[in-house]
């Protein structure tokens, strides 16, 4: 009987029996690797997508109609005002702004003088600053600061149903400051010696 029951027993447990599943642990972590690195690229291409660029916190141009309204720009607070500041524009010629800068630098008692451009007439600052350099041989030294600043544009309302509209942006600056490094008296000696002459 005993020879029956371990026969039997040898036989319950040999390839009567199926084989077990592997154990869950060994496929389940590779899974949960993988998932966790997809999410972690994944929140960050979100994350860096969302970063505003810089395009983005450029202000749209003003639109206005001018039947209705009137364009009113104001000079940065912070920009110095005086007898020997020129502010350079496009509305006005460069033959005028050159005279009005030599009228300037050859007023008595007059030691320098400070080009201000602005936006897209920072071109015309500098056009400005080496004519008069080169006009004056040498006698005149440039010294040069660049920067931004804000400036406002409002809109005015021509009719009483409409509201005023303001609108702050940042543009690009220069500063150019002509001074004498010799006096107009050394311009004037050769001029004099030579009608001598």
């Amino acid at each position: 009987m005993s020879k029956l029951a371990h026969a039997s027993g040898a036989g319950t447990s040999g390839p009567s029996s199926p084989p077990g599943p592997p154990a869950p642990q060994q496929t389940s972590a590779p899974k949960a690797s993988s998932n966790r690195n997809t999410r972690g690229a994944g929140d960050h291409g979100r994350m860096a997508h969302d970063k505003p660029g810089p395009s983005e916190h450029k202000l749209p141009k003003l639109e206005y109609d001018p039947s209705e309204y009137q364009l009113v720009k104001h000079l940065p607070r912070q920009c110095p005002r005086g007898p020997g500041e020129v502010y350079i524009t496009l509305k006005t010629s460069f033959k005028a702004q050159l005279e009005r800068c030599k009228k300037l630098l050859e007023a008595p008692g007059c030691k320098s003088i400070s080009l201000h451009g602005m936006g897209a007439a920072t071109n015309r600052a500098v056009n400005l600053a080496l004519t008069l350099q080169a006009e004056y041989a040498g006698l005149l030294e440039i010294s040069t600061t660049t920067g931004s600043t804000e400036i406002t544009n409002e809109l005015e309302p021509l009719r009483d149903d409409l509201d005023p509209i303001s609108q702050s942006r940042f543009i690009s600056v220069i500063n150019l400051k002509l001074f004498f490094v010799k006096s107009l008296e050394d311009l004037k000696k050769p001029k004099e010696n030579a009608n001598k002459q």
